[in-house]
């Protein structure tokens, strides 16, 4: 939660009343593309009405389309904390999560949300994207890092004078490069 936030009722009628109107306010401006302005109309509202999980939710996705994912995610687990049982919370916590690459995470998300509602085509398509996403990221990390082995094993065939594997700290080499205590997973390091 920002600082400040409270997570409380409306203090009275008025306070909800001014919330609701604060809220269709960040609504209109967020469908014009003005998300400042929703942004400030939307945190306005949950000073007023901060137990409100739909507040939360609407500034989150305003967060998203400020590029702000980190705020988004905050208030997207607000939300579900507040309403553990919408959908729609599962929902902005797997696009947020999609925005700062936890893919793994956003996938749970999503398939939480489907568990409360099997049919939703938004998180069916949020499941198989941070899924994709994921497979992607994963296959980009395991070239990258045979790359990198490669390049750390022919370092370690120039020299005669490594001493320890980089992958299980053994000293067991065979043929001067390869780990024999981890089965050559790991290499010499110079």
């Amino acid at each position: 939660v920002h600082e400040g936030e409270p997570i409380e009722p409306a203090k009275d009628e008025a306070a909800e009343k001014a919330s609701a109107a604060k809220k269709a306010e960040g609504n209109a401006a967020f469908k014009e593309g003005k998300f400042d302005i929703a942004l400030a109309a939307y945190t306005e509202a949950i000073e007023l009405q901060g137990d409100n999980a739909a507040l939360w939710s609407n500034r989150s996705a305003t967060y998203l389309a400020l590029n702000q994912p980190r705020d988004a995610l905050v208030d997207a687990e607000v939300c579900r904390g507040l309403n553990p049982k919408w959908e729609k919370a599962c929902l902005r916590l797997a696009k947020a999560r999609i925005a700062l690459g936890m893919f793994e995470d956003a996938a749970v998300a999503a398939f939480e949300g489907l568990k409360l509602d099997n049919s939703n085509k938004a998180l069916k398509a949020l499941t198989n994207e941070a899924v994709r996403l994921g497979k992607e990221a994963h296959q980009k990390e395991l070239s990258r890092r045979k790359e990198a082995n490669a390049a750390r094993k022919k370092e370690a065939l120039a020299g005669d004078n490594a001493v320890e594997c980089n992958y299980c700290d053994g000293s067991g080499f065979l043929n001067n490069v390869d780990c024999s205590s981890c089965s050559g997973q790991g290499y010499k390091v110079v």
